[in-house]
């Protein structure tokens, strides 16, 4: 990401390194969902345990507390040296991690897998409906342009529009970050909310497949100790040593 959001100079950048500029995708585009999804794999390895032990309340002070930081440092970060206020830009990439991270936390503590799953659906689904149905003034419905979609005029509409004002030559719209929400409408929170659920799915595949070979290493060292046991060079090293040199 340093090389992607400094390359240099802007007119010779390595293809792989610059976003697509709205169909399509390249390698740096898959960036921010991979954080959005490991963040999200985290979630059960870091809160499963303490949350079978009862503590959920704690849990939620912990994330809570969590979230607040991440967002602050995603504000710290984007307005440093100058920090002006009137121009900065809120929602950040760690703004943005914060802001699922916290909600699929939430979630994630206080509803089952089932109630996870149709969360899930309903936010893909739901929003899909939105950016499809939902007219955009001066374009109508169902427009996915860089300008026409509903995402992108909601940002425009904001109380600070000239948080969309970046340097020339970064992004030519409003959403430097370049999260694929303005792009192909696959919301955040949903990748963060997948995520638990695979990681689920690995541990229970992973505690199956401990059970299944502890026994084969059971016996394997059952085996072994039973050679030992029967092999005189088990029993006495000096049997099978070689004799010492007068």
């Amino acid at each position: 990401m340093v090389l992607v959001n400094n390359p240099g100079t802007w007119q010779a950048i390595y293809p792989p390194l610059r976003h697509a500029d709205w169909h399509g995708w390249t390698p740096t585009d898959v960036i921010f969902p991979f954080f959005v999804f490991i963040v999200g794999v985290a979630i059960p390895l870091a809160l499963g345990p303490r949350l079978e032990s009862g503590e959920r309340s704690a849990l939620v002070v912990k994330v809570l507390r969590r979230s607040i930081v991440i967002f602050g440092l995603g504000i710290i970060l984007n307005g440093f040296p100058w920090y002006h206020w009137a121009t900065l830009r809120i929602p950040g990439v760690l703004q943005r991690i914060a802001v699922c991270y916290l909600l699929a936390a939430i979630v994630y503590l206080f509803t089952s897998t089932r109630v996870q799953a149709v969360i899930t659906a309903a936010l893909l689904l739901g929003y899909w409906l939105v950016m499809s149905v939902v007219p955009v003034p001066g374009y109508g419905a169902g427009d996915l342009s860089p300008a026409g979609n509903l995402a992108a005029y909601i940002d425009r509409g904001g109380p600070r529009p000239a948080h969309l004002a970046i340097r020339e030559g970064l992004r030519p719209r409003g959403n430097p970050e370049h999260a694929p929400r303005d792009r192909d409408g696959a919301p955040r929170c949903p990748h963060r909310k997948l995520a638990p659920q695979w990681t689920r799915f690995r541990r229970g595949r992973r505690t199956a497949r401990h059970r299944r070979h502890r026994g084969h290493r059971r016996g394997r060292a059952l085996g072994i100790r039973g050679f030992r046991s029967t092999n005189p060079c088990g029993r006495a090293r000096t049997w099978c040593s070689p004799p010492a040199s007068p």
